[in-house]
């Protein structure tokens, strides 16, 4: 009779870590071999591109917060200082200005925006997968829906400080 090989036997054990080892070994060669060049954004020559990068990166920021702010319910305070309805036009404003901005890529906005993205992110790994290959390829169209739900929200904002106004 044939005897089946146990957890707690050495060989067992010894043959089974060999495996996996080898096993692992085969996937980090495989995505090794996946792995595709990634091109590096190029610092932009003229002056006037990389102030347009900085001054999108800052108000990309700044609508994220504005974004957050909103969605936490602070369109639904009513105060009736007038401060707070020039807040909430100013608000809407910059919502606006960005959420143009990225939607219709003024001057390769969202071009920029990933630049200066990509120079502040902390991987500069020459490869990368290609799931987030794919990934970032999805990202400047998806700035683009996000610039179009920015006018929106930023026509909500200045709509609801003008109607505190007059």
């Amino acid at each position: 009779m044939v005897q089946q090989p146990s957890a707690r036997d050495p060989a067992f054990v010894s043959a089974s870590s060999r495996f996996a080892s080898w096993a692992l070994r085969a996937l980090v060669r495989r995505a090794r071999a996946r792995a595709v060049q990634r091109p590096r954004l190029e610092t932009p020559a003229r002056a006037r591109d990389r102030a347009l990068g900085h001054a999108s990166y800052w108000g990309f920021a700044l609508c994220l917060l504005l974004t957050v702010i909103a969605l936490l319910g602070v369109l639904a305070v009513h105060g009736h200082g007038a401060w707070l309805a020039w807040v909430k036009i100013g608000s809407g404003i910059v919502l606006i200005v960005e959420g143009l901005l990225l939607a219709r890529d003024v001057r390769g906005a969202r071009r920029l925006l990933l630049w200066r993205l990509q120079a502040r992110g902390p991987d500069q790994s020459t490869t990368e997968q290609l799931s987030r290959t794919l990934l970032r390829r999805a990202v400047a169209p998806a700035l683009g829906a996000i610039g179009t739900a920015w006018v929106g929200l930023g026509l909500l904002f200045a709509a609801l400080g003008a109607a505190k106004l007059f």
